[in-house]
């Protein structure tokens, strides 16, 4: 049917492209569509992968309502919207280059402060304070996307969801302390979420 590719954002869907991706180097401004068209005699294409995790998650989560966030939690921090009236839509957004901290550390996308020096893998496995500000630049993102998004479900994919109990036990302490109606969060049931996701992409395409 085709090739989907999913990898993390920014980039240009509509013309293949990755563009500056944090943790990313050596893939940047890369026109992969391309390089894939050149090898394969099929459609080829690409998405956030936040965004395909959030469509694949609405597939197969019977818990997930028509409106939620989805959190990607790795290397880096990924997010996307999933809207579901007539039919399916993704609100893109980029949650991980919002400021938690005026006075914080220089982001390589040039902002200051971004939730995506806190919110990774590095942090989430880290040090007592890499920890503590991991939960608490977390707990400010979901708040900040409650009151942007109107969200009141969280999915989380990614590193949280191996122990999910435990996060999930640390996160609402945070979040309690911020907002008086924490949203309901839940943990990814994707199986092979990465094949499943790109396969999607192609699949999505061949739906009547």
């Amino acid at each position: 049917l085709g090739i989907g590719i999913t990898a993390p954002g920014p980039l240009d869907k509509d013309k293949g492209i990755i563009g500056e991706v944090v943790n990313f180097n050596g893939w940047n401004n890369l026109n992969i569509v391309d390089a894939f068209n050149n090898q394969f005699e099929c459609s080829v294409y690409l998405d956030n992968v936040s965004n395909a995790l959030a469509k694949a998650e609405y597939l197969k989560n019977p818990k997930c309502q028509n409106k939620y966030l989805e959190l990607v939690i790795d290397s880096g921090f990924g997010s996307a919207v999933l809207l579901n009236k007539e039919e399916i839509e993704i609100l893109e957004c980029e949650l991980g280059h919002t400021t938690v901290d005026m006075h914080g550390k220089k982001c390589e996308c040039g902002n200051v402060g971004c939730a995506e020096l806190y919110v990774n893998q590095t942090t989430f496995f880290g040090s007592r304070k890499q920890r503590v500000d991991f939960y608490s630049a977390l707990s400010s993102v979901i708040v900040s996307a409650i009151n942007t998004f109107n969200v009141r479900q969280v999915v989380f994919s990614g590193v949280v969801v191996n122990d999910f109990d435990d996060f999930l036990q640390n996160l609402l302490g945070y979040l309690q302390s911020k907002t008086q109606n924490p949203p309901d969060l839940l943990a990814s049931t994707l199986e092979n979420s990465k094949i499943f996701t790109a396969c999607n992409l192609a699949i999505d395409k061949y739906k009547v």
